[in-house]
Order: C-alpha cells, then sequence, then structure tokens
C-alpha cells in the first residue's frame, strides 16, 4: 500500500510539474489577435502551363494582375512535389494553399507543408492519387494555384 500511495503522489507532481511546463511553453506560442502583432503577408501564384515534352513545367506567374510577394523561386523534387522558395524567415501563422476554380474542376486538390524558406505542396486527383507537379496530368494554360502565407516576424 505504501508504495502505491507513494507512485500515485509521484505521478501526480510529475503530472502537475509537466503540465506546468507544456502549458508555459504553449502560452509563448499563442498571441491575442492584435494590430500591433508583427505579421507579414507573403503569397504568389503559380501556374502549369508550360512544357517540355510531356513534362510540365510550374512557373511564377506574376503580372500587372497577379502579384508575387516573398516568393523567390518553384522547382519539382524528386518526389513529384512542388517546392516553393520563399526569401521570409519567421514562424508560420498560417499557410493558405488553394487551387483555382480550372484546377479545381481538373478534380486537383493540394495541401501545403512547412513554410519557412520553402513550402513543399503535393497534389492529389479525385481518387486520391498523387499528381506530380511536373506531370502531364497538372498541365493546363489557365490553372493557378494560388499560395499565401502569413508569418510572424521575429
Amino acid at each position: 500500500m505504501k508504495i502505491t500511495r507513494t507512485a500515485a503522489v509521484l505521478g501526480t507532481a510529475a503530472a502537475i510539474t509537466l503540465g506546468g511546463v507544456v502549458g508555459a511553453a504553449a502560452e509563448n506560442y499563442m498571441r491575442p489577435a492584435d494590430s500591433e502583432n508583427p505579421i507579414a503577408v507573403a503569397g504568389c501564384v503559380i501556374r502549369f502551363d508550360e512544357r517540355e515534352g510531356t513534362k510540365t513545367i510550374p512557373r511564377i506567374h506574376a503580372n500587372q494582375s497577379h502579384m508575387c510577394v516573398g516568393v523567390t523561386d518553384v522547382e519539382v523534387n524528386e518526389d513529384g512535389d512542388l517546392v516553393v522558395n520563399s526569401d521570409k524567415q519567421g514562424a508560420i501563422v498560417s499557410l493558405v494553399v488553394s487551387p483555382d476554380e480550372t484546377m479545381s474542376k481538373m478534380g486537383l486538390s493540394c495541401g501545403g507543408s512547412g513554410g519557412i524558406g520553402h513550402t513543399t505542396v503535393r497534389c492529389y486527383d479525385r481518387t486520391g492519387k498523387h499528381v506530380r507537379a511536373d506531370g502531364p496530368d497538372i498541365y493546363n494554360p489557365w490553372g493557378n494555384l494560388w499560395l499565401s502565407w502569413f508569418i510572424w516576424e521575429k
């Protein structure tokens, strides 16, 4: 009985201590919404309208109607994912990857990962099959992939 009671007391003390540590750590990375927050907004449109043979070449689509802020270049990694490189450093507050109506009509959905220096974007078709960013199934002269980042400037 003495061992069980001691274990229970130690377990409770550890839980309280760890709970305090986790709670304190979480508080350091949670802030109220405030107009004084040091948040930078970045965004860009990526288009899949160029080809070399059957290979699609994703590119930054920037012109008088489409601004690109914070993105330096795009590439395709060995897994066929789009890698969007940026010039901004900081903690990611939010990342949005949104196929436009043309890509949605093609049945494509995409999601992003990362965001500090680069974001990896992977797209899928309606059946859940991975669609390579340099493959023939993503090519479209009018399809846009919209990307937005909200970055906490340190």
